[in-house]
């Protein structure tokens, strides 16, 4: 939801679009928001994926690298 229904992003919210993102993009950002080395990530969202598995991380990386952009 922090991202958009679609994962279009929330410009006013500073939640950057993360739909149609490349894959290994995603999940090395994911990994390092979990592990605290992306240190301009949202504290919540640390806290929401640090139960995440490997096979977790994988998974949302892989469905958010294959939603479509949005129209412009």
């Amino acid at each position: 939801a922090c991202h958009g229904a679609r994962g279009e992003g929330v410009a006013d919210a500073f939640h950057p679009m993360v739909a149609a993102q490349h894959y290994q993009y995603l999940l090395r950002e994911l990994i390092a928001i979990r592990d605290g080395e992306r240190r301009n990530s949202n504290p919540a969202m640390a806290s929401l994926i640090k139960p995440y598995s490997p096979a977790d991380m994988e998974a949302v990386s892989d469905y958010l690298s294959r939603l479509a952009p949005p129209a412009r």
